[in-house]
């Protein structure tokens, strides 16, 4: 039997740290999960040294800037799972 690919779609503001700690903790309970991962951040300058280290530590995880037109960004993650 295949295994379903699951799109987890997760949302961050300035808060490199607690996206890691998540992306950590989704990584532990989801064991074996076949995952596609996508963040969505609204990143301000002080924080993108920390950003740029998230996706050091997680180069299978998209890492996307909000964009302009957010319910259109959003409308299409959706609809790409």
């Amino acid at each position: 039997m295949a295994t379903e690919e699951i799109h987890v779609i997760v949302f961050s503001k300035d808060r490199p740290f607690q996206l890691s700690e998540y992306l950590r903790t989704l990584r532990k309970y989801a064991e074996g999960a076949s995952l596609r991962v996508t963040a969505v951040c609204k990143v301000s300058g002080d924080f993108e040294a920390g950003y740029a280290r998230v996706r050091g530590l997680y180069p299978d995880v998209e890492v996307v800037e909000e964009g302009s037109d957010f319910f259109t960004q959003i409308l299409t993650l959706v609809r790409s799972s």
